[in-house]
């Protein structure tokens, strides 16, 4: 059993800045048996990393993996980034992959 993840950081254009724009795809392979039942994937912009509090700390990629890492979802994680002391957007994306079998229950 498996609970694993990885940092992907893509550096992309602001989006309708650029015609057309070539993106890095990834792949990852979800095993049954993996933790949790279905892999989810957590998209967000760089606000959420910038975050900022008045002693000038950044809310950073560290404290996004523990939260991760502790199951907090995207949602979750926005909220904690803006309460940290947001001042730029924030986008958060789930993704998740659910086994067939659970489709058809």
């Amino acid at each position: 059993m498996s609970n694993s993840w990885a940092w992907l950081i893509l550096c992309l254009p602001s989006i309708g800045c650029a015609q057309s724009i070539v993106v890095p795809t990834s792949q990852r392979v979800v095993h049954a048996g993996d933790k949790p039942a279905w892999a989810e994937q957590v998209l967000m912009t760089d606000g959420v990393v910038e975050a900022q509090n008045c002693k000038g700390e950044l809310f950073g990629f560290d404290r996004i993996g523990d939260l991760l890492r502790n199951g907090t979802n995207g949602a979750a994680l926005a909220r904690a980034a803006q309460q940290f002391g947001q001042e730029d957007d924030i986008t958060m994306l789930t993704l998740a992959s659910v086994p067939a079998e659970m489709l058809h229950a």
